[in-house]
């Protein structure tokens, strides 16, 4: 309770419903993360929870590059610590940073939306 009280920490409820998020932090962020946190974002975690913006910010720099290196950009867990990364930069104000760091995503999400477009569109004009 004193953790809830000074603010590292979020109570959940009691019934755990599909969907719900794993993790939440004090400024209110929630994601899920299949029960843990992606490699290399546990302290980053915690200096974000303690306000240590710049410390949150390089660490999870650090974790977005070990990932992009170890398991691409498509990844999951990338795109999960990517936008970990763009929260921290928002959060301290540095907002074209952020911009920069969820470029690559936002890149990604295009393709795979113009994929399912042009899936649809086919799949429209080979059926009449």
């Amino acid at each position: 309770m004193a953790e809830v009280s000074s603010g590292l920490a979020v109570l959940g409820g009691c019934a755990v419903e599909p969907g719900q998020s794993d993790y939440s932090c004090p400024r209110g962020h929630q994601w899920r993360g299949g029960g843990r946190l992606p490699e290399g974002a546990d302290g980053a975690a915690r200096m974000y929870a303690a306000g240590d913006l710049d410390g949150a910010a390089g660490a999870y720099a650090e974790a977005v590059a070990a990932s992009v290196q170890a398991r691409g950009e498509r990844d999951r867990e990338t795109r999960v610590l990517r936008h970990a990364l763009t929260l921290v930069l928002s959060a301290a104000g540095r907002d074209e940073e952020a911009a920069a760091a969820y470029a690559p995503v936002r890149a990604l999400e295009y393709e795979e939306i113009k994929a399912r477009i042009e899936k649809r569109y086919r799949r429209y004009t080979e059926g009449s």
